[in-house]
């Protein structure tokens, strides 16, 4: 019988072959044989490049070196086929961000077994040297930040007082017998902002870099603070899970379809199964701006659509999206666009 066909790997596999470790793979970046890594960019100690992912048509993985013991890798594509890598432990502080995607953790004998992570998480841990992890993507959509940070580097930069951190906390920071130290937290607001910035980079080049370096150092300031307030939490801070982020995309959804009868917030928190408070907070961190504001904008969108594009009246245009009053519409929408309705159509 045949044996069945392993996945390809992953960045380290790419870059420095079966069983390399991050430092190997970041190092053979410039090496001669080394084939296929586009785009390079140096900027002074910053390098980055984007890797084609073995197997597939048209997926990168962009490896960032930031410094001599700090390096990013962003991964945002979609998998064709499933891919999985054997993760050697360096001591590295590793922090990951995944805003979609499946992830599956197998941790060797003497861990804690398999992690299904789901696909919105943030998850901090560290290997000593001699273990190593086995991380499985399934096929499909893949939006990932990763960041790798000398411990040193970490306690150094961020001025943490390693003896002020308790045991739990302390073992991020040393080697403690060959183990594997693993704490997963739900996304604040702030960090999924920071994120979505590193994946929806709009530069290139050089200033792409440079975006990158400064998103990577934001990030590191915001998750270790919450690494080291881990255990204090208060019930008001915002944290936003995978469940958090489908519930808002319902919300908007709604928002964006019942134009005509726009919903409270109050009817709206309870249409998707929330509180009004924690939708009015997570609904204007995530799409900066208000479940009000968000509305209105869809709704005048809408109209100046019906208006412009399908030759609707300004009092069609208006119930159309819920004014009964033509007057009371045309104030709201010149205050919106700042031209009025009469205006929009000779436009």
């Amino acid at each position: 019988m045949q044996a069945p066909k392993q996945a390809p790997g992953l960045f380290r596999t790419a870059v420095g072959g079966q069983g390399s470790t991050l430092t190997n793979a970041f190092a053979s970046l410039q090496s001669p044989h080394v084939s296929g890594c586009g785009h390079m960019i140096a900027k002074g100690e910053l390098l980055a490049a984007r890797v084609p992912a073995p197997g597939e048509q048209g997926v990168t993985w962009e490896m960032c070196a930031l410094q001599s013991g700090v390096y990013m890798v962003v991964t945002n594509c979609d998998y064709q086929h499933p891919h999985e890598e054997v993760v050697p432990g360096e001591g590295f502080v590793e922090f990951h961000y995944s805003l979609g995607g499946e992830t599956r953790l197998s941790l060797q004998a003497g861990a804690t077994g398999k992690l299904d992570l789901g696909e919105s998480f943030m998850l901090v841990c560290r290997q000593d040297r001699g273990t190593h992890y086995s991380v499985y993507f399934p096929p499909g959509p893949r939006r990932l930040v990763s960041i790798y940070i000398h411990p040193g580097i970490l306690l150094s930069q961020l001025d943490i007082d390693f003896a002020a951190l308790n045991e739990r906390q302390q073992s991020f920071f040393v080697d403690r017998s060959e183990q594997i130290v693993i704490h997963e937290m739900a996304l604040t607001a702030d960090i999924f902002t920071a994120v979505k910035a590193v994946l929806d980079n709009p530069f290139e080049a050089g200033s792409r870099l440079r975006f990158h370096a400064s998103k990577c150092w934001e990030l590191l300031c915001l998750s270790s603070r919450e690494l080291i307030n881990a255990g204090s939490l208060s019930d008001t801070d915002l944290r936003i899970t995978a469940k958090d982020l489908k519930l808002l995309e319902r919300a908007r959804a709604i928002l964006a379809s019942e134009l005509g009868q726009p919903p409270t917030v109050e009817a709206l928190a309870r249409a998707i199964g929330t509180n009004t408070n924690k939708l009015k907070s997570a609904f204007k961190a995530i799409y900066g701006m208000t479940v009000f504001e968000y509305g209105l904008r869809e709704r005048m969108t809408h109209a100046l659509n019906l208006i412009n594009t399908e030759g609707a009246s300004a009092s069609e245009a208006a119930r159309a999206i819920g004014y009964s009053n033509q007057a009371s519409f045309s104030t709201a929408f010149k205050k919106f666009y700042g031209y009025s309705p009469r205006d929009a159509r000779r436009r």
